[in-house]
């Protein structure tokens, strides 16, 4: 059985900003990763708050969309 988890905004934004060891693991592992398009437009929307670079931006929402 292939193992799976859904994250959600919360979970990749404490990969991100670095938080949290359990996610990075989970993260960074052969796990199949899920998450909705939701999550993706709550992630965006932090990062903007926060005034991440318009590039790391980018990247990060490429990295997330390229893993699940």
């Amino acid at each position: 059985m292939i193992d799976s988890k859904f994250l959600d905004s919360s979970a990749w934004l404490a990969y991100f900003y670095g938080g949290n060891e359990e996610i990075k693991s989970i993260v960074e592992s052969d796990t199949i990763l899920l998450t909705s398009a939701i999550y993706l437009f709550e992630i965006k929307n932090k990062l903007i708050k926060n005034k991440i670079e318009i590039a790391k931006l980018k990247r990060s929402m490429e990295f997330i969309k390229k893993e699940v």
